[in-house]
Protein backbone atom coordinates (compact mmCIF):
# COMPACT_ATOMS: atom_id res chain seq x y z
CA UNK A 1 0.00 0.00 0.00
CA UNK A 2 1.72 3.33 -1.03
CA UNK A 3 1.31 6.05 1.02
CA UNK A 4 0.26 9.31 -0.83
CA UNK A 5 -1.13 12.80 0.93
CA UNK A 6 -2.77 13.46 -2.22
CA UNK A 7 -5.28 10.46 -1.74
CA UNK A 8 -6.62 12.06 1.58
CA UNK A 9 -9.77 14.65 1.78
CA UNK A 10 -7.66 15.64 5.28
CA UNK A 11 -5.21 16.46 7.07
CA UNK A 12 -2.53 13.71 7.93
CA UNK A 13 0.08 13.36 9.91
CA UNK A 14 3.40 12.60 7.79
CA UNK A 15 6.80 12.91 6.13
CA UNK A 16 5.35 14.06 2.69
CA UNK A 17 3.21 16.41 3.96
CA UNK A 18 3.14 19.60 6.06
CA UNK A 19 -0.68 19.62 7.13
CA UNK A 20 0.67 19.22 10.60
CA UNK A 21 3.08 21.78 12.28
CA UNK A 22 5.53 21.13 15.36
CA UNK A 23 4.51 17.00 15.18
CA UNK A 24 6.44 13.70 14.27
CA UNK A 25 5.01 10.15 13.71
CA UNK A 26 7.90 7.63 12.95
CA UNK A 27 8.91 3.78 13.78
CA UNK A 28 11.16 3.70 16.68
CA UNK A 29 11.68 -0.45 15.95
CA UNK A 30 10.97 -2.49 13.17
CA UNK A 31 11.61 -5.95 14.11
CA UNK A 32 10.90 -9.44 11.70
CA UNK A 33 12.53 -13.07 12.58
CA UNK A 34 12.33 -15.75 10.46
CA UNK A 35 10.67 -19.23 12.00
CA UNK A 36 9.63 -22.41 10.61
CA UNK A 37 6.25 -22.00 10.55
CA UNK A 38 5.73 -17.98 11.20
CA UNK A 39 7.46 -14.83 10.95
CA UNK A 40 7.46 -13.26 14.21
CA UNK A 41 7.20 -8.78 14.30
CA UNK A 42 7.80 -6.62 16.98
CA UNK A 43 7.39 -3.28 16.05
CA UNK A 44 7.24 0.49 18.23
CA UNK A 45 6.61 3.74 17.09
CA UNK A 46 7.17 7.38 18.23
CA UNK A 47 4.18 9.94 18.74
CA UNK A 48 4.54 13.01 19.31
CA UNK A 49 1.01 15.05 19.36
CA UNK A 50 -0.84 15.27 22.22
CA UNK A 51 -4.18 15.42 20.02
CA UNK A 52 -3.54 11.93 18.56
CA UNK A 53 -2.54 10.47 21.83
CA UNK A 54 -5.35 11.80 23.54
CA UNK A 55 -7.45 10.00 20.59
CA UNK A 56 -5.51 6.78 21.05
CA UNK A 57 -5.92 7.08 24.93
CA UNK A 58 -9.72 6.94 25.13
CA UNK A 59 -9.53 4.28 21.84
CA UNK A 60 -10.62 6.77 19.14
CA UNK A 61 -7.63 6.29 17.34
CA UNK A 62 -5.37 3.31 17.10
CA UNK A 63 -1.56 2.15 16.06
CA UNK A 64 -2.05 0.15 12.95
CA UNK A 65 0.82 -2.50 10.66
CA UNK A 66 -0.55 -2.28 7.88
CA UNK A 67 1.44 -5.86 5.91
CA UNK A 68 1.43 -6.46 1.97
CA UNK A 69 3.28 -9.35 0.29
CA UNK A 70 3.03 -8.87 -3.67
CA UNK A 71 4.01 -12.81 -4.62
CA UNK A 72 1.53 -13.76 -2.97
CA UNK A 73 -1.16 -11.23 -2.65
CA UNK A 74 -1.21 -11.29 1.07
CA UNK A 75 -2.59 -8.41 3.23
CA UNK A 76 -3.11 -8.11 6.58
CA UNK A 77 -3.93 -5.08 9.22
CA UNK A 78 -2.61 -5.53 12.95
CA UNK A 79 -4.03 -3.09 15.50
CA UNK A 80 -3.10 -1.90 18.71
CA UNK A 81 -3.93 1.52 21.48
CA UNK A 82 -0.38 0.59 22.68
CA UNK A 83 2.59 2.16 21.15
CA UNK A 84 4.03 -1.50 20.71
CA UNK A 85 2.80 -4.24 18.80
CA UNK A 86 3.62 -7.98 18.65
CA UNK A 87 2.31 -10.42 16.43
CA UNK A 88 3.06 -13.15 14.33
CA UNK A 89 1.96 -14.28 10.25
CA UNK A 90 2.13 -17.69 8.70
CA UNK A 91 4.97 -18.22 6.91
CA UNK A 92 3.48 -20.53 3.90
CA UNK A 93 1.25 -17.26 2.76
CA UNK A 94 4.35 -14.95 1.98
CA UNK A 95 7.52 -15.15 -0.08
CA UNK A 96 9.89 -13.09 -1.10
CA UNK A 97 9.32 -9.57 0.98
CA UNK A 98 6.77 -7.74 2.77
CA UNK A 99 6.05 -3.94 2.72
CA UNK A 100 5.22 -2.78 5.87
CA UNK A 101 2.75 0.53 6.44
CA UNK A 102 3.04 2.02 9.74
CA UNK A 103 -0.42 4.15 10.70
CA UNK A 104 -2.73 5.69 12.77
CA UNK A 105 -5.98 5.22 12.16
CA UNK A 106 -9.32 6.31 13.18
CA UNK A 107 -11.43 3.23 15.57
CA UNK A 108 -14.66 4.97 15.23
CA UNK A 109 -16.26 7.93 13.56
CA UNK A 110 -14.75 11.26 14.04
CA UNK A 111 -17.24 14.23 13.49
CA UNK A 112 -15.66 18.03 13.34
CA UNK A 113 -12.13 16.83 13.75
CA UNK A 114 -9.36 19.34 14.13
CA UNK A 115 -6.31 19.71 15.76
CA UNK A 116 -4.43 22.58 17.22
CA UNK A 117 -1.35 21.12 15.38
CA UNK A 118 -2.83 21.40 11.78
CA UNK A 119 -0.89 23.92 9.43
CA UNK A 120 -1.75 27.37 9.77
CA UNK A 121 -4.46 26.82 6.31
CA UNK A 122 -6.58 24.25 8.08
CA UNK A 123 -6.83 26.04 10.91
CA UNK A 124 -10.37 27.08 11.13
CA UNK A 125 -11.70 23.76 9.45
CA UNK A 126 -13.22 20.99 10.58
CA UNK A 127 -13.10 17.26 9.01
CA UNK A 128 -15.32 14.04 8.76
CA UNK A 129 -13.63 11.00 9.99
CA UNK A 130 -14.63 7.49 9.38
CA UNK A 131 -13.79 4.29 10.84
CA UNK A 132 -10.54 3.43 9.23
CA UNK A 133 -9.22 6.33 7.95
CA UNK A 134 -5.92 7.16 8.31
CA UNK A 135 -4.96 9.97 10.62
CA UNK A 136 -1.33 10.05 10.63
CA UNK A 137 1.34 7.56 8.06
CA UNK A 138 4.62 6.66 9.14
CA UNK A 139 7.74 5.46 6.52
CA UNK A 140 6.67 2.15 3.97
CA UNK A 141 9.58 -0.79 5.07
CA UNK A 142 10.50 -3.45 2.73
CA UNK A 143 11.25 -6.55 4.51
CA UNK A 144 12.93 -9.08 2.49
CA UNK A 145 12.31 -12.86 3.79
CA UNK A 146 14.60 -15.78 4.79
CA UNK A 147 12.63 -18.35 5.76
CA UNK A 148 14.44 -20.10 8.42
CA UNK A 149 14.55 -23.87 6.78
CA UNK A 150 13.00 -24.81 3.71
CA UNK A 151 9.11 -26.21 4.14
CA UNK A 152 9.05 -29.97 3.88
CA UNK A 153 7.60 -30.98 0.29
CA UNK A 154 4.67 -32.74 1.51
CA UNK A 155 2.91 -29.33 2.85
CA UNK A 156 2.76 -27.98 -0.61
CA UNK A 157 -0.59 -30.67 -1.12
CA UNK A 158 -4.13 -29.95 0.03
CA UNK A 159 -6.27 -33.49 -0.18
CA UNK A 160 -10.16 -32.81 -0.56
CA UNK A 161 -12.55 -35.13 -1.43
CA UNK A 162 -14.76 -35.39 -4.76
CA UNK A 163 -18.32 -36.62 -3.82
CA UNK A 164 -18.72 -37.58 -7.44
CA UNK A 165 -19.80 -40.91 -8.35
CA UNK A 166 -17.48 -41.06 -11.00
CA UNK A 167 -15.03 -39.33 -9.50
CA UNK A 168 -11.20 -40.57 -10.29
CA UNK A 169 -9.24 -42.54 -7.73
CA UNK A 170 -6.83 -39.88 -7.65
CA UNK A 171 -6.51 -36.27 -9.62
CA UNK A 172 -4.23 -33.38 -9.49
CA UNK A 173 -4.97 -29.72 -9.70
CA UNK A 174 -1.87 -26.97 -10.13
CA UNK A 175 -3.11 -23.73 -10.20
CA UNK A 176 -3.58 -23.38 -7.00
CA UNK A 177 -1.26 -21.57 -3.50
CA UNK A 178 -1.34 -25.50 -2.56
CA UNK A 179 -1.37 -27.99 -5.29
CA UNK A 180 -4.87 -29.96 -4.91
CA UNK A 181 -5.04 -33.59 -4.61
CA UNK A 182 -8.92 -34.89 -4.85
CA UNK A 183 -9.55 -37.93 -4.06
CA UNK A 184 -12.77 -40.14 -4.62
CA UNK A 185 -14.72 -40.53 -1.12
CA UNK A 186 -14.00 -44.19 -0.21
CA UNK A 187 -10.00 -43.23 -1.14
CA UNK A 188 -10.76 -39.99 0.98
CA UNK A 189 -12.23 -41.96 3.87
CA UNK A 190 -9.74 -44.72 4.41
CA UNK A 191 -6.85 -42.26 4.20
CA UNK A 192 -8.41 -40.13 6.96
CA UNK A 193 -8.48 -43.42 9.28
CA UNK A 194 -5.13 -44.08 8.82
CA UNK A 195 -3.27 -40.98 8.25
CA UNK A 196 -3.29 -40.89 12.24
CA UNK A 197 -0.33 -43.91 12.30
CA UNK A 198 2.61 -41.65 11.40
CA UNK A 199 4.38 -44.92 10.13
CA UNK A 200 2.36 -44.80 6.84
CA UNK A 201 3.43 -41.35 5.97
CA UNK A 202 6.36 -42.85 3.85
CA UNK A 203 3.35 -45.11 1.96
CA UNK A 204 0.87 -42.17 1.74
CA UNK A 205 4.46 -40.13 -0.01
CA UNK A 206 4.16 -43.14 -2.84
CA UNK A 207 1.12 -43.79 -2.99
CA UNK A 208 -0.17 -40.29 -3.20
CA UNK A 209 2.74 -37.67 -3.52
CA UNK A 210 4.39 -39.63 -5.84
CA UNK A 211 2.25 -39.34 -8.74
CA UNK A 212 1.24 -36.07 -8.22
CA UNK A 213 4.79 -34.93 -7.84
CA UNK A 214 5.67 -36.50 -10.70
CA UNK A 215 2.86 -34.86 -12.96
CA UNK A 216 3.68 -31.49 -11.18
CA UNK A 217 7.21 -31.51 -12.86
CA UNK A 218 5.33 -32.56 -16.30
CA UNK A 219 3.27 -29.72 -16.04
CA UNK A 220 6.00 -27.27 -15.71
CA UNK A 221 7.67 -28.71 -18.90
CA UNK A 222 4.96 -26.92 -20.86
CA UNK A 223 6.68 -23.03 -21.16
CA UNK A 224 2.90 -21.31 -20.25
CA UNK A 225 2.92 -23.37 -17.01
CA UNK A 226 6.24 -22.82 -15.96
CA UNK A 227 5.75 -18.82 -16.28
CA UNK A 228 2.52 -18.77 -15.00
CA UNK A 229 3.72 -21.24 -11.29
CA UNK A 230 5.55 -18.48 -10.42
CA UNK A 231 2.79 -17.21 -8.25
CA UNK A 232 2.08 -20.35 -6.43
CA UNK A 233 3.67 -20.93 -3.25
CA UNK A 234 4.27 -25.21 -3.80
CA UNK A 235 6.35 -23.86 -7.08
CA UNK A 236 8.39 -21.60 -4.74
CA UNK A 237 9.28 -24.44 -2.07
CA UNK A 238 10.04 -27.13 -4.58
CA UNK A 239 12.46 -24.44 -6.65
CA UNK A 240 13.95 -23.84 -2.88
CA UNK A 241 14.15 -27.69 -2.35
CA UNK A 242 15.83 -28.32 -6.08
CA UNK A 243 18.14 -25.49 -5.17
CA UNK A 244 19.41 -28.10 -2.39
CA UNK A 245 19.41 -30.97 -4.25
CA UNK A 246 22.01 -28.92 -7.01
CA UNK A 247 18.89 -28.32 -9.34
CA UNK A 248 17.80 -25.68 -11.80
CA UNK A 249 13.74 -25.73 -11.92
CA UNK A 250 13.40 -23.10 -14.90
CA UNK A 251 15.08 -26.15 -16.87
CA UNK A 252 12.97 -28.55 -16.20
CA UNK A 253 13.45 -30.20 -19.66
CA UNK A 254 16.49 -31.71 -17.93
CA UNK A 255 14.84 -32.77 -15.05
CA UNK A 256 13.73 -36.68 -14.84
CA UNK A 257 10.67 -36.71 -13.52
CA UNK A 258 10.50 -39.90 -11.39
CA UNK A 259 14.00 -39.59 -10.37
CA UNK A 260 13.15 -35.98 -9.42
CA UNK A 261 10.04 -36.65 -7.24
CA UNK A 262 11.56 -38.97 -5.03
CA UNK A 263 14.65 -37.11 -4.23
CA UNK A 264 12.16 -34.17 -3.69
CA UNK A 265 10.23 -36.24 -1.11
CA UNK A 266 13.44 -38.32 0.28
CA UNK A 267 12.83 -41.81 -1.22
CA UNK A 268 9.27 -42.88 0.08
CA UNK A 269 9.07 -46.27 -1.83
CA UNK A 270 12.84 -47.50 -0.16
CA UNK A 271 11.22 -46.33 3.42
CA UNK A 272 8.18 -47.64 2.72
CA UNK A 273 9.46 -51.27 1.63
CA UNK A 274 11.99 -51.04 4.32
CA UNK A 275 9.07 -50.31 7.28
CA UNK A 276 6.95 -53.18 5.78
CA UNK A 277 10.03 -55.43 5.89
CA UNK A 278 10.30 -55.05 9.40
CA UNK A 279 6.38 -55.24 10.30
CA UNK A 280 6.55 -58.74 8.45
CA UNK A 281 9.54 -59.53 10.52
CA UNK A 282 8.07 -58.71 13.42
CA UNK A 283 4.44 -60.26 12.80
CA UNK A 284 7.07 -63.37 11.96
CA UNK A 285 9.13 -63.88 14.95
CA UNK A 286 5.51 -63.68 17.09
CA UNK A 287 4.51 -67.08 15.30
CA UNK A 288 7.48 -68.65 17.37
Amino acid sequence: MKINFRHFPHPVLMDQSDDYVDSYFAIKQFECAPGKDAFEFNVSFELYDCYLQELIKNHIAEYAVHLECAPTNYRVIKNSFKPDISFSIPADLVEREIIASTLIIASEKISGYSNPNFHEDFAEETFEIQAKDILAAGPRKTVELEKKSPQQVGSIFQLKRNNASAAPALAAFFEHNKIIVELSAENYKNYNFMKKDKSLEPLFHSLLAMPVLVSAIEYLKQDENLAGAENYSWFRTVKKKLELLGEDIYDPGSLDSLLTAQKLLETPLTKSLRNLAESTNEDDEEEY
